[in-house]
């Protein structure tokens, strides 16, 4: 018998079905299956990815026909369920159970059971292809990335140096990505701001230090994957 293979499923192909779910589920939900399949509902509550029982958010609610009924969708292009997605962008499984991306206010943070998992990427404003990726814990030892970490140090006009809670990968495909005020930021000698290991050479890179200060507002993250 052959197995499905999900590569093979076209990119525009909607794969909808029929569920039972609480009724707290709410249209633009990201769920997870619960149970077994009965006749012809799946079993689904919201995904939730600050538990490891919450995930993986493997569809999303488009409409609710009765209060404990859904229809979902488990692959393709959704639209006008989301307002004011960014084009192009990657967006994640959020703590509220609908799509986040970094800097949103429900946008995971790493550290215990979190797990990030992507579930698709925005083609519009308001369309969202979903294809759900696997979900990775987010805590020391698992090797998985930290995502819209905040920094430590001052913003007051004359501080340039701050600093992560553990120390990060700095150089590969693994390095690290700072955002100020959501914008990527360079990295390198003459460029926006440059990393080194606080507590000398070898003992982890876990400082930034900027080519400027930072005032009022500004807001520094940074996603990364812990030296571990």
């Amino acid at each position: 018998m052959l197995k499905a293979n999900l590569a093979s499923v076209p990119r525009s192909e909607k794969v909808i079905g029929r569920a039972d779910c609480p009724a707290s589920v709410a249209v633009g939900d990201l769920v997870r299956i619960t149970a077994a399949k009965i006749g012809t509902h799946y079993q689904v509550a919201t995904a939730d990815p600050t538990s490891a029982a919450g995930v993986p958010a493997v569809a999303v609610v488009l409409r609710k026909d009765s209060a404990t009924e859904c229809i979902v969708q488990f692959h393709g292009p959704i639209k006008g369920i989301y307002a004011g997605l960014s084009s192009g962008q990657e967006y994640y499984l959020g703590t509220d159970g609908k799509p986040a991306a970094p800097g949103d206010a429900n946008f995971p943070v790493a550290g215990g059971s979190t797990r990030f998992q992507q579930i698709g990427v925005a083609t519009s404003t308001d369309e969202l292809f979903f294809h759900p990726l696997d979900a990775v814990l987010g805590s020391p030892g698992s090797g998985g990335r930290y995502y819209n970490q905040p920094l430590s140090g001052v913003i007051d006009g004359i501080n340039t140096v701050f600093s992560t809670a553990q120390a990060f990968v700095a150089v590969g495909p693994r390095s690290q990505t700072l955002r100020m005020n959501g914008v990527a930021q360079e990295s390198g000698v003459g460029c926006d701001y440059e990393v080194s290991e606080s507590g000398g050479v070898g003992t982890g890179f876990d400082t930034v230090t900027m080519a400027f200060p930072l005032f009022g507002d500004d807001v520094l993250r940074m996603d990364f994957d812990p030296d571990i």
